[in-house]
């Protein structure tokens, strides 16, 4: 029985060509694109969730009042402020003091500006960067010790494997010699904190002119870095931030209080999308801007399903004779409503395959045109492919019921009926029609208007 459904499914696909390939055509192109900003749209929502202590790993942020009475916010911090909240919160397990620097690094014979990044000993602790090479725990307590990427230990050495080799830098005006003490393995792409090289952060302080280094590495009115943490299994976030008005009077003092100066806590799992306190060290975008892209994959899915059901519904009527012969036959109500879904769930997963392979093979293209590199790979997702056959079903309810509900109810005598066409089809295919070109004025309008947009920005 479902072998000679599929037989009529595809015989009746061949009958009409030209209709098939721009039904499955549009609904495969609308998948395709459907599929590839869903992906992106995945993968901005996963940046830094692959780290372990996500959730208990956070930045201070500090706001404060200007002279001029303007609203000042920074996650830049001083030096001394770490090592007093070690010493004075239980709450807080570690502290990691962060900056980027740019410095010159011997590479084939002679100094290249490169931007790297310092940060405590405890950095690995907070953050989930497994090391190829090298112990995660001690790797950044050497002061003269550096850990590199493994890309970058490829192009300075021509190895990965390249712990105990030596690589002068010049810091300011002096040049030292560090050692690798770890190769971390390549930085994941949704990683808001990118690092190719990683000095430990007292190393910094060589890069600071003498006559600064005091205020620097003493001061609580000098910001130059970020301060990161992690608190303690079963420690209050809450709690932690309502002691800190006391603790900026007691360290900072009368400054503070004059300046109104508030301190909080930015989650590492919530940093990417936060429009409010930005940084220099970590990237982050508007989390509206995926909103709008998911909004844009609904809305080409829609056109292309609204086309595809326009071209099934208007065929639909075509298919009388052939309905009325097998209704006359013998078939079953159900089996002409099982037979109609069939035809069109076989039409829509061909869509499905097509709209795959076009996703795959446009992805590098897709990649290139946002910056990111990202993977369509459905193996990795299945969540995707249970979304994609939802789709799928969907759409062959919502397409399929009407002619298939309408025409196995109808007699058979009224199929063959030279009155058998109702105001009904024509009357909702118009619809579909007026409100799929709708969708793509509108779209086109948004796409012409951003455009101009950019255009401004730039030029």
């Amino acid at each position: 029985m479902l072998k000679n459904y599929l037989k009529i499914a595809l015989r009746n696909l061949r009958k009409n060509k030209i209709d098939s390939m721009i039904s499955i055509g549009g609904l495969a192109v609308g998948l395709a694109c459907c599929i590839l900003l869903v992906f992106y749209v995945r993968f901005e929502w996963s940046y830094d969730n692959f780290h372990v202590n996500k959730d208990r790993v956070f930045r201070i942020t500090e706001k404060s009042i200007q002279p001029d009475g303007e609203e000042f916010k920074s996650l830049t911090t001083s030096h001394p402020l770490s090592s007093a909240l070690d010493s004075t919160f239980p709450e807080i397990e570690e502290t990691v003091n962060m900056t980027m620097e740019q410095v010159q690094l011997q590479i084939k014979g002679r100094f290249v500006n490169e931007l790297v990044t310092f940060a405590d000993p405890a950095f690995f602790k907070l953050f989930s960067f497994p090391l190829l090479y090298g112990n995660q725990n001690t790797a950044l307590t050497n002061s003269n010790g550096v850990v590199l990427s493994e890309q970058k230990a490829y192009q300075l050495f021509g190895t990965k494997n390249a712990l105990g080799k030596t690589l002068d830098v010049k810091l300011g005006e002096q040049t030292y010699t560090y050692e690798v003490t770890g190769i971390a393995q390549q930085i994941p792409v949704n990683s808001s904190i990118q690092f190719d090289v990683l000095f430990p952060f007292d190393s910094f302080f060589r890069t600071v002119p003498k006559e600064r280094f005091e205020m620097y590495k003493t001061s609580w009115y000098v910001g130059f870095g970020e301060t990161w943490l992690i608190l303690r299994d079963g420690a209050s976030k809450k709690e932690l931030k309502s002691k800190f008005p006391d603790f900026i009077e007691k360290n900072i003092g009368d400054f503070a209080v004059s300046r109104k100066e508030e301190m909080g806590l930015q989650p590492l799992n919530g940093a990417y999308f936060d429009q409010e306190f930005t940084s220099y060290i970590t990237g982050n975008t508007n989390k509206l801007y995926s909103s709008i892209l998911a909004g844009i994959a609904l809305t080409i899915l829609a056109i292309a399903g609204m086309n595809f059901m326009c071209l099934t519904l208007s065929r639909a009527s075509q298919r009388n004779h052939e309905i009325g012969i097998r209704i006359s036959s013998g078939a079953q109500r159900k089996q002409v409503i099982f037979q109609l879904y069939g035809e069109i769930f076989v039409t829509c997963f061909m869509a499905l395959v097509l709209g795959l392979v076009l996703a795959e093979v446009s992805s590098p293209l897709f990649q290139t045109i946002t910056g990111k590199a990202f993977e369509v790979n459905l193996i990795s997702e299945p969540i995707m492919w249970l979304i994609l056959l939802a789709m799928v079903l969907i759409l062959t309810l919502i397409t399929g019921s009407y002619p298939a509900l309408t025409m196995a109810s109808t007699k058979a005598g009224k199929l063959f009926s030279s009155q058998r066409t109702t105001q009904r089809i024509p009357i909702f295919v118009k619809a579909l029609i007026a409100t799929q070109f709708a969708l793509s004025i509108a779209f086109l309008i948004a796409t012409f208007t951003m455009n101009r947009q950019l255009g401004f920005l730039l030029n």
